[in-house]
């Protein structure tokens, strides 16, 4: 029994508060060379000759 006094009375005494993790700020090019694209990326696509005029 005395056991499961002194666990009452610590659970008692504890205090549930929310965990924050702080919010970080992006670095300007931090992706820098994580995308590579093709050279005639904004040429046209086959694909949209039906709807081209």
């Amino acid at each position: 029994m005395r056991i499961l006094d002194i666990l009452y009375y610590a659970f008692r005494s504890m205090k549930l508060v929310p965990v924050t993790t702080p919010k970080r700020q992006a670095k300007f090019g931090s992706a820098k060379g994580l995308i590579k694209m093709t050279e005639d990326f904004d040429a046209p696509s086959n694909d949209f000759e039906d709807y081209m005029p």
